[in-house]
């Protein structure tokens, strides 16, 4: 079945999800984390950071409209996040889907094993994580601060590597 043809492929934000989807799917085929035909056969578990706001959050959605069991997360779903992790929750029980807001820091090596552990026990396994959690500072390079520069690198470039690491 798959997802080809249900989203217009250019000039539209389903068109970038599609081929970020595409692009994981293929990857996952060729890296071996499982085949295309494990992925349709079964149920897909997928954790994507950064899923508060942005494609993080229109990869959820889109991704859960696609029949995965989605784990949406963020840094404060009951702080700063609630309002997004509140509008996941109601979208998740209105189209009845498999969408759950939950909180991971990238930053934090306890918040990523303790919320990788629970996804693992409550589905038995991961298929795919969607490294999104990001961000920059806009201005010269030379004007940021160690400590600017030190927090783009612990969540644009660590972060992904402690999720890896958690989920592998």
């Amino acid at each position: 079945e798959g997802i080809e043809g249900r989203v217009p492929y250019r000039g539209s934000v389903g068109g970038i999800v599609h081929q970020l989807v595409g692009g994981l799917r293929a990857t996952m085929g060729y890296v071996g984390c499982a085949t295309i035909e494990d992925m349709r056969s079964k149920p897909k578990f997928v954790v994507i950071t950064g899923a508060s706001t942005g494609f993080g959050r229109l990869s959820a959605e889109f991704l859960a409209r696609s029949g995965y069991t989605v784990f949406a997360t963020m840094r404060n779903p009951s702080g700063k996040d609630a309002g997004a992790a509140k509008e996941l929750r109601e979208l998740a029980q209105q189209e009845s889907l498999r969408l759950h807001a939950a909180e991971m820091d990238v930053t934090k090596d306890d918040s990523i094993g303790r919320r990788i552990q629970e996804i693992i026990e409550d589905t038995g396994r991961i298929d795919v994580l969607v490294n999104n959690a990001g961000f920059g500072y806009m201005g010269l390079t030379e004007s940021f601060t160690i400590e600017q520069a030190e927090r783009i690198f612990d969540t644009n470039v660590l972060g992904p590597l402690r999720t890896m690491r958690a989920v592998l």
